[in-house]
């Protein structure tokens, strides 16, 4: 019951249980599969090698036929019945029953000769115990060696029938050494049955097995499961194999008809003969097969106890697992509503999770206090500013002696371009980036002393280095240089740096940070991620130089006289001036030239408060600067800025003297239009200006010429005159000033659409509208009247 539930209730034993089963299955697979493959490959090997050795038995009996044969041969050669039989030429029956009587003799002493034969090949004679015949291509096609070999079906005549035989036949021939053409031979035939029975003996254990014999030439003598004799070596692929590896026994695996096969051999050196064993490996391996029937049982029952077992060994191990974990649940509140299908490893690592959020956060915080605490006693020890820090005594001893060498010195990051920066990032980017700069500065700096980087102002981190000697390493330039590179590639940032003076004192450090306060400064001169120290900066430090006057007034003459070309010369050269000098001096004479720009602009014009502040705002902007290229510029922009203000001023000024003089002409226009002789010259006397320049402002201030408008005046009154007068057009021509009525006639129409006679008889018809109008409401009217 016990197990049950923890099985369905808890899935972290499910997990031991299963991951301590599939461990067991896997372990006796693999044992079993080895044990099994080892066996297989053993007993494989024992069968190729019993085949073997049998066949090699077998090429012995060969070898034993042979040597028969051949001493039979001898027997017959060295026999005077014989000699008497196969060379005498003419027959002789007493000779004939002696060479018969003694070949039977030796025919009965060998139990697997069929017949004994002697051929004469001039004659033709022959003799056979069993009367077997012999063709007669058979004895003379086969005399290249002294025994030969064939195999044959011969039929021998009995009282009670015909008896048919498979036979091996061996010729001998005596005279084969001397003679082209021997004239002798002898035969013994051999029963094929006899050898295929030897043959047969080791395959009594494989049914389906092929044995073989076959010659070097691959002609196949006898054949366990074909008995046709002369068989073609093409048959079996294999036996082209056989001859090719040239060996007196071997053995190997081939596939025949898709069917593989364990072919074993072995060769009879007396005959050339090859023995071969065709084993098929499915019955080869049938006793493997009962063997893995078996080892599959016996795995199978180890696979039920060992199962058994791990369920006993996933208890052991988890028994104390659930202790902790019933000692969780019990700490938990609604546990029990979940408990059915309970994850223990979420469980534990909620509570771990707890535990290791509760420690980290208890470790931050105090690792970040520490901290926070121990950069704000760097930060006020670099400053001088100690009395003002206030921590424990443990802690301020604690950080004092972490902060102990033998010497001391100040380095300053100062980020370029960090106004341009600031306008672009958010504030925590920033907060990253100056994070990031004292992280990467102090692991390099590492490398050469120890060090501590804080940050000491927005754009400036300051490094406190604690040094074994009074000197800076050699290799400082470098280590300054790879930070460089790493904000550059890592953040797309440039910093300057400067080297500060060593002190020996931890309370004079503060000299240190302001010569290398004094140092950064020097980036204007020198540019972005520039590494500045005393020995770069002190050919400006004792740089003399006098403020010039010469520069200044040449700068301000163009300004006044709007001549912007002049003004990057003069920049170009204060600036190359001031580049020589001191930082603080540069800055003063920079700033004395603005301020005699804007002295010497405001003597000549009115300059506004909210100008003031522009102009100011810029001079700040320039002392802000982190280039001279940038001071440049700002300068340029400060003297366009100066000279645009001039010029408007001085426009505003005339445009109001200008529109006095334009309404005294005009004045003086409306007086005299009457007067014929009137004109721009009689007018520009009257206002004190040339004509040419009276006619620019004329037409700049009222967009008309002086002409146009002393025609308009003059129109306008000839107007009011035709309309209030009955006198003619040409004297109203005339009295406006106008002694040509033709041109009069003209200019009227040109003006408004009609001639003069033609408006007359407007007013005219239009007054006579009018009054007809008037007295016909009178006389509808009388009483009102």
């Amino acid at each position: 019951m016990n197990l049950f539930k923890r099985i369905t209730q808890y899935k972290l034993f499910r997990r031991i249980l299963l991951l301590n089963i599939m461990l067991l299955t896997f372990a006796l697979a693999l044992v079993s599969s080895i044990l099994y493959n080892l066996f297989s490959k053993s007993a494989a090997e024992e069968v190729s090698n019993n085949a073997l050795v049998k066949l090699m038995q077998v090429s012995y009996t060969a070898d034993i036929i042979h040597n028969n044969v051949t001493s039979i041969g001898n027997q017959i050669i060295n026999d005077a019945n014989a000699i008497v039989y196969l060379y005498s030429k003419e027959p002789n029956k007493v000779n004939d029953y002696n060479a018969y009587t003694f070949l039977n003799r030796i025919q009965n002493t060998y139990p697997f000769i069929i017949s004994i034969g002697l051929y004469n090949t001039e004659n033709g004679r022959h003799i056979d115990t069993q009367d077997i015949p012999i063709e007669m291509e058979v004895p003379e096609n086969n005399y290249e060696n002294y025994l030969n070999y064939l195999t044959r079906k011969v039929t021998i005549e009995r009282p009670r029938g015909n008896e048919s035989f498979e036979v091996l036949t061996f010729l001998l021939y005596p005279e084969v050494s001397y003679l082209e053409k021997p004239r002798v031979v002898i035969v013994i035939n051999i029963d094929k049955e006899y050898l295929l029975n030897t043959v047969m003996e080791i395959n009594t254990e494989y049914h389906e097995s092929n044995i073989f014999v076959m010659n070097s030439l691959g002609t196949v003598i006898t054949h366990s499961s074909q008995p046709v004799f002369s068989e073609n070596s093409n048959y079996f692929d294999c036996i082209s194999k056989i001859l090719s590896e040239n060996k007196e026994n071997g053995k190997f695996t081939y596939s025949i008809n898709n069917r593989d096969y364990l072919i074993t051999y072995a060769r009879a050196s007396s005959l050339n003969w090859f023995f071969v064993s065709m084993i098929p490996n499915n019955k080869l391996l049938k006793n493997i097969l009962q063997m893995k029937n078996i080892t599959f049982l016996v795995t199978s029952l180890l696979l039920l106890i060992g199962i058994a077992l791990a369920v006993w060994f996933s208890g052991i191990i988890y028994n104390p697992l659930e202790t902790l974990i019933k000692t969780i649940e019990g700490s938990n509140r609604g546990m029990e509503k979940a408990k059915k299908y309970l994850d223990e490893y979420n469980l534990l690592l909620e509570a771990f999770s707890r535990y290791q959020e509760s420690t980290s956060t208890m470790q931050a915080s105090i690792y970040s206090s520490y901290n926070e605490v121990r950069d704000k006693y760097i930060l006020n020890l670099v400053k001088g500013n100690l009395s003002k820090i206030r921590i424990t005594c443990g802690m301020q001893d604690d950080i004092e002696r972490s902060l102990e060498a033998p010497f001391y010195g100040t380095l300053i990051f100062k980020i370029d371009n960090y106004r341009e920066l600031k306008n672009e990032a958010s504030i925590k980017d920033l907060q990253l980036v100056r994070f990031a700069i004292c992280n990467i500065s102090q692991e390099l700096l590492a490398k050469e002393f120890q060090n501590d980087a804080v940050v000491l102002e927005e754009d400036k981190i300051v490094t406190l280095a604690r040094l074994q000697s009074q000197n800076w390493p050699d290799t400082i330039y470098l280590a300054i240089k790879e930070i460089q590179d790493a904000l550059r590639k890592y953040f797309s940032i440039t910093l300057s740096a400067s080297i500060g003076s060593i002190t020996g004192a931890a309370d004079n450090i503060n000299t240190s940070l302001r010569k290398s306060l004094e140092l950064i400064q020097y980036t204007v001169f020198y540019g972005k991620e520039s590494i500045i120290d005393e020995e770069k900066a002190s050919s400006n430090l004792n740089f003399s130089y006098r403020y010039s006057d010469k520069i200044e007034s040449g700068l301000i003459e163009a300004i006044k006289l709007g001549r912007e070309k002049h003004f990057k010369k003069y920049i170009s050269a204060f600036i190359n001036e001031i580049s020589k000098l001191p930082y603080s001096q540069a800055m003063n004479y920079l700033n004395h030239l603005l301020l005699s720009i804007i002295k010497s602009i405001g003597n000549i014009i009115k300059i506004e408060e909210n100008e003031y502040r522009y102009f100011y705002e810029i001079m700040n902007q320039i002392n802000q600067s982190e280039s001279l290229t940038n001071i440049h510029n700002k300068i340029y922009e400060f003297c366009c800025n100066m000279n645009i203000l001039l010029n408007d001023k001085n426009s505003i000024a005339a445009s109001r003297k200008y529109e006095h003089l334009i309404q005294m002409a005009k004045d003086y226009v409306e007086k005299n239009y009457s007067n014929p002789g009137l004109s721009i010259e009689t007018v520009s006397e009257w206002v004190n200006l040339s004509s040419g320049y009276l006619g620019k402002i004329f037409k700049s201030m009222t967009n008309s010429s002086f002409n146009d408008y002393l025609n308009q005046v003059r129109l306008e009154a000839s107007k009011a005159l035709i309309a209030r007068e009955n006198k003619s057009i040409s004297a109203i021509c005339k009295e406006v000033g106008i002694y040509n009525v033709t041109y009069f006639s003209t200019l009227f129409k040109k003006y408004y659409g009609i001639t003069p006679s033609q408006f007359r008889e407007t007013i005219y018809s239009t007054q006579l509208q009018n009054f007809k109008g008037t007295e016909a409401s009178d006389n509808q009217n009388p009483e009102k009247e």
